[in-house]
């Protein structure tokens, strides 16, 4: 199990440092306007497809059973005089 989790971390963490070398190398000579708006949509959209993926695989892309999650939606109003 340790070792499926060492591989999963690993495979994340170097998606991410994929995205900092693109933008680094390739969007900035493009678009130096742009960068901070493409880097933030890529960064995101990764962190949110991964999170999707490891809710129904805990160590994604090994099969592993699903996490324990918790999901909750919390509003709040509060009213001061």
């Amino acid at each position: 199990m340790v070792w499926k989790h060492f591989g999963s971390i690993l495979i994340e963490t170097l998606s991410q440092t994929g995205i900092d070398f693109l933008t680094e190398g390739v969007i900035i000579k493009a678009s130096p306007t742009l960068t901070p708006i493409v880097y933030f949509l890529l960064k995101n959209g990764l962190s949110y497809f991964f999170y999707t993926l490891k809710q129904e695989d805990m160590n994604w892309p090994f099969n592993s059973k699903a996490p324990l999650t918790l999901e909750a939606v919390k509003i709040d109003l509060k009213i001061t005089f």
